[in-house]
């Protein structure tokens, strides 16, 4: 699904911001998002999630945005609220 995705789109969403990939496919999610941008930008790139939210406290960033697979999304919303979603 990385290389599925409309160039155009991902630049939409990317240009001009702080980018910060984690999780299993990091570096390949981090590729796929570079190429599709018109500029070179600095990228961080991590596979421990946990890390890669620390970098972007310390980044002291006003507003992020978060675009990752559900499985990642459990795992980094566990760091960030200290808990695993609730099922009733």
């Amino acid at each position: 699904w990385i290389y599925d995705i409309e160039p155009y789109l991902i630049f939409e969403v990317a240009n001009g911001k702080s980018l910060f990939f984690s999780g299993h496919r990091a570096y390949e999610m981090a590729n796929r998002i570079t190429l599709a941008l018109e500029e070179n930008k600095k990228v961080i790139v991590d596979t421990q999630i946990k890390n890669i939210v620390n970098q972007i406290l310390k980044s002291k960033l006003n507003e992020i945005e978060v675009i990752c697979n559900y499985s990642s999304m459990l795992q980094f919303r566990k760091i960030l609220l200290g808990k695993n979603i609730l099922w009733n």
